[in-house]
């Protein structure tokens, strides 16, 4: 069921006049999402409920714009669909003059530029770039300090240089299995090991002392080779 609105001639109570679509380059404030959720109620004719879901997903565009995980989207309605309700009960009481009602709007007012916060319970600890953490951390403040573009770029940049790594790794590894391979194919060892002359066969010790003392000297050749080949890998 939609609201009823008063003072539709000047805006919302409290909030201002309302808004569509979100626009910034910060996490969207709670005055921000309630402007688009009373433009779906006022100019769409939405309920509060359907007015709710469609504000919180413009929100988490921005969101996911900042790589910040968010609430699950029922949780997220219902953080607006409650923050709609604070503002019913203030409107509510709009003619009564004693402070505390006054006190009340006031601090409503002050939160409308805060951040409608609709982080995961486990954001920090989700987030692994420093510089994200410190956005929101920023953002969390009052008047939302900070701006999305230069998260943008610095986790662009990040990217980048993370996949160059990557790159570059893959391509040492591959190099890496190259010459490991090539050392094990192209060394003839039964072509060394057969061409032994007849006269150091003459007893099976000598044929035994003969292929053990083969054996040992391309062993040495091979892993000298392959120290070489490391090295030049490394390098």
């Amino acid at each position: 069921m939609s609201a009823k609105l008063r003072s539709t001639k000047d805006g919302i109570f409290l909030v201002g006049d309302v808004q569509h679509p979100i626009n910034g380059s910060k996490l969207p404030s709670n005055g921000q999402v309630l402007a688009v959720l009373f433009y779906n109620i006022r100019e769409v004719k939405l309920t509060i409920n359907e007015s709710a879901n469609l504000a919180v997903h413009e929100c988490v565009i921005f969101w996911e714009k900042a790589r910040i995980p968010t609430k699950s989207l029922p949780n997220c309605v219902k953080k607006l669909v409650d923050l709609h309700q604070v503002w019913r009960g203030l409107q509510k009481n709009a003619k009564k003059t004693q402070d505390v009602f006054k006190q009340h709007q006031q601090a409503f007012t002050d939160s409308l530029n805060n951040l409608f916060d609709i982080a995961h319970a486990d954001a920090l600890q989700l987030i692994k770039i420093e510089e994200d953490k410190i956005f929101l951390k920023h953002q969390r403040e009052p008047g939302r300090v900070g701006y999305l573009g230069g998260v943008d770029k610095k986790l662009s940049d990040k990217e980048k240089r993370a996949q160059l790594r990557a790159t570059e790794e893959e391509n040492r590894r591959m190099k890496y299995l190259s010459a490991s391979n090539s050392l094990v194919s192209n060394e003839p060892v039964e072509d060394d090991l057969f061409s032994i002359s007849d006269e150091n066969i003459d007893s099976p010790d000598n044929q035994q002392t003969t292929i053990e003392n083969t054996m040992s000297n391309l062993r040495l050749e091979r892993f000298k080779e392959y120290q070489k080949r490391i090295l030049l890998l490394q390098n």
